[in-house]
């Protein structure tokens, strides 16, 4: 093995203990205190479905459309590891293409998701009754990017 590849074999353990997130987490809570305020099963069952509740994918339909995009901007943060980035540069890079797949799956949220609306559930939201996925906003406000430091 050459000098060269072993050092960009350490320059890219830099990338083991560091990772990227994005989506609904856990502890994403709705705006009040109730049990069932857990946006994350709301989130799970829409992007599943359920027996009364129809797929709307929103994050795994995102990364089937948006996966090249992401992957070149993972591409070029491994370029910069690899070119002797800081763990902070690292961290700046992840973060930015955190942002990137934010944006992508709160625009796909916002795409008006087929099928339509339920008619009760037309009736309950009254001005956004044909806007599905989106009522209160707390699904919106709950797509999150984290980068993980892994101890």
């Amino acid at each position: 093995m050459k000098d060269i590849d072993k050092g960009i074999f350490k320059s890219l353990k830099k990338l083991k203990n560091i990772s990227l997130e994005v989506g609904v987490f856990a502890d994403a809570r709705n705006n009040d205190s109730s049990p069932a305020s857990y946006v994350a099963d709301y989130a799970i069952a829409n992007e599943f479905g359920t027996k009364d509740i129809p797929k709307r994918s929103f994050i795994r339909s995102t990364s089937k459309d948006e996966g090249k995009k992401w992957q070149n901007a993972m591409d070029r943060v491994v370029g910069s590891v690899i070119d002797g980035a800081s763990e902070s540069q690292v961290e700046n890079e992840l973060h930015q293409v955190g942002q990137t797949a934010r944006k992508d799956i709160i625009n796909k949220i916002d795409s008006n998701i087929k099928p339509e609306n339920a008619e009760s559930t037309k009736k309950r939201k009254g001005k956004l009754k044909t806007q599905t996925l989106v009522d209160t906003g707390a699904l919106r406000q709950s797509i999150e990017a984290r980068v993980k430091k892994n101890v």
